[in-house]
């Protein structure tokens, strides 16, 4: 029988370390408009954060390993171009970003959106679980956790992608065939909850949506509307889920970096992927 690099205990600790996280996101999503408005903020920082440590773990992986192609072991080189300031600028306001997509989309889903993406810290670990052994024995040691997550989020995000796609294409949707885009925007759009940042959001995102939907209503099958207003359709549908499916990988990885970072001195310097310190 094949012996996993991590141990058991800590795997069941990270499973349900991920599955609170998870139940709080999902949790929030049923609150109502004014607490869930108060809570918005200190959610936002706090999911900000979680993914800026997996996607800093996952752009210093990179650096690392264009930086080892040109450069000698020995050159101080390293530690110049091994990621500053600009690179931690653009991974936090690109991990606010995602933290703030996932929120406000959460807050849009409905019960089998919400069905699928339960599923999805199930499947991180699972995934985790089974690239860790396959690579167990080919992959340097301090690098392989952090490749393990970083390939995760790429196969986690790629699946749940192609279920929330499914899952809106069987949803039904309002009829707006022939209609004006402000009428149906108007009419179906969500109304926001209140003067509230999270509120205008959500309604952007609302009518960003039906836009898509919109666009496809009136293209389908019409032969004198050009055929890129029906790609930019699809194209909306497309980069909303996607994005959404990204964010919560991202999320997932982050939750994962963490723990390792938090591992017992002893373990941490085989889970810690990179020699920040050298």
């Amino acid at each position: 029988m094949r012996r996993f690099p991590l141990p058991r205990r800590r795997r069941w600790r990270l499973l349900l370390g991920t599955l609170a996280a998870a139940g709080a996101l999902f949790g929030w999503q049923r609150v109502p408009a004014t607490p869930a408005g108060v809570l918005f903020w200190p959610l936002w920082v706090a999911a900000t954060q979680v993914i800026y440590t997996g996607a800093l773990e996952s752009a210093r992986l990179r650096r690392h390993a264009w930086l080892g192609q040109y450069l000698k072991p020995a050159s101080p080189w390293h530690r110049r171009l091994g990621g500053g300031a600009f690179m931690i600028g653009r991974v936090q306001l690109t991990s606010a970003f995602l933290a703030l997509v996932l929120l406000v989309s959460l807050r849009r889903l409905g019960t089998a959106d919400i069905a699928l993406l339960t599923l999805a810290p199930g499947l991180f670990s699972l995934c985790q679980r089974c690239l860790d052994a396959r690579l167990h024995s080919h992959i340097i040691e301090r690098y392989r956790p952090a490749l393990v997550r970083r390939l995760c989020v790429f196969g986690v995000a790629a699946v749940l992608s192609l279920g929330l796609v499914l899952v809106r294409l069987w949803q039904p949707q309002p009829y707006m065939v022939d209609t004006a885009w402000q009428t149906a925007i108007s009419s179906h759009a969500v109304a926001a909850t209140g003067p509230t940042l999270l509120g205008s959001l959500e309604r952007l995102a609302s009518a960003m949506e039906l836009t898509g939907f919109w666009l496809m209503q009136n293209t389908l099958g019409r032969f004198d509307v050009s055929q890129s207003i029906s790609l930019l359709a699809w194209a909306i549908m497309l980069l909303m889920q996607a994005t959404l499916a990204w964010s919560l990988s991202r999320l997932l990885a982050g939750i994962a970096a963490l723990h390792a970072r938090c591992a017992s001195p002893e373990e941490s310097a085989e889970l810690r992927p990179l020699p920040w310190s050298e």
